[in-house]
């Protein structure tokens, strides 16, 4: 099944503070794209955070696959 998530810092989270984690989740995400985890991962237009489509056999594998992003100052995700 394909899920969407999207992904949001927490509300009040600098841009400083989010910064160091982008070059480790975008190498998270090329793994995921190339092993077909990941279909498409795209940044919100004011880049407050991603939209990714996914490929899991359920909701919670889904959750799990975006809880293992490295970024530690997102919300959970909406799927």
């Amino acid at each position: 099944m394909q899920f969407l998530a999207i992904a949001r810092p927490n509300e009040g989270t600098s841009p400083t503070e989010v910064l160091p984690y982008g070059k480790p989740e975008a190498e998270k995400g090329w793994v995921y794209y190339t092993d077909d985890i990941s279909c498409s991962v795209h940044y919100i237009a004011d880049m407050s955070g991603a939209v990714l489509m996914l490929e899991a056999d359920s909701l919670e594998v889904a959750r799990s696959l975006v809880a293992a992003l490295p970024d530690g100052s997102a919300q959970p995700p909406e799927f």
